[in-house]
């Protein structure tokens, strides 16, 4: 698993030259141009779903959009173009749908630990609550 991530990172300099050439890209319509401009915006603005104040999911929320405007603009667009790009930086498609699929698994499994780790905790504290609660009460 942990080849996944570090391949991942490898590839996010060759995604935000992806991105580049596809918004230089003749052959793009204005849409698909803002598609993938919004995932750019996405990444680089402030506010988001989830703040990059928060660890790790934070930063995995930018790279699934990024990674979701890519695939959405390079689906809709000329199949044999979309294979030239993706050609010209050493991507696949598969790599971007593995990558998507990596990010949104990984995220899934942080927010089910931290949800368990919450709520272990204040089971914990609830108990110790009552605890003393009873103390004071005998």
């Amino acid at each position: 698993m942990r080849s996944q991530y570090v391949a991942l990172i490898k590839r996010l300099p060759t995604y935000a030259a992806l991105s580049k050439r596809m918004i230089t890209e003749a052959r793009l319509t204005r849409k698909q141009k803002v598609t993938i401009g919004a995932g750019l915006g996405y990444l680089a603005s402030p506010i988001d779903l989830i703040p990059g104040i928060i660890p790790i999911l934070g930063q995995l929320d930018d790279v699934l959009v990024v990674l979701i405007c890519i695939r959405k603009v390079l689906r809709d667009f000329d199949q044999d173009r979309a294979d030239e790009l993706l050609a010209g930086e050493g991507l696949t498609r598969e790599q971007i749908d593995d990558d998507i699929v990596l990010v949104k698994e990984t995220m899934k499994t942080i927010v089910k630990k931290t949800a368990s780790t919450v709520l272990n905790g204040l089971s914990y504290v609830g108990r110790v609550a009552v605890g003393k609660i009873n103390s004071l009460t005998k």
